[in-house]
């Protein structure tokens, strides 16, 4: 029984191997036709038209839409820092306006005591130039 057994599996090994060359003869076939439908195209240099080749049309269109969104993108991060430095800016423009409003205020202080001041003292037409100048220093 054990040369039966031999020759069973070496048929069997065979049928195997025989299935495979098969199918590889068959894709073998479809890739010989595939190919054979390429090089019917036209050749490398001639201009392939959108009307026998849509997909590279296709991919243009996205290569196209693909560089039209990363500036896009740019843009928009571009605008981002552009408003970063505006709000940065109106709101050191806010703080010197504010410095500014307490100086005027301090400064309107200043001249109505200076108003003041010189409202008590009026020298007498007749006061010393020395006089004078020391009073006001004062």
């Amino acid at each position: 029984m054990k040369p039966n057994l031999r020759s069973i599996l070496m048929l069997v090994t065979a049928l195997v191997l025989a299935g495979a060359i098969f199918h590889q003869a068959k894709e073998m076939h479809r890739l010989r036709a595939v190919i054979a439908e390429l090089t019917s195209l036209p050749s490398k240099g001639a201009a392939i038209s959108t009307a026998t080749n849509p997909q590279l049309a296709d991919f243009e269109e996205l290569r196209q839409e693909a560089a039209e969104l990363n500036r896009l993108r740019a843009d928009v991060a571009q605008l981002r820092r552009e408003k970063t430095e505006t709000s940065a800016l109106e709101a050191r423009i806010d703080k010197l306006a504010a410095d500014v409003s307490a100086i005027l205020r301090n400064l309107d202080r200043r001249s109505e005591s200076t108003a003041f001041i010189d409202g008590l003292y009026r020298p007498e037409p007749n006061t010393s130039p020395l006089v004078l100048q020391a009073s006001f220093f004062a």
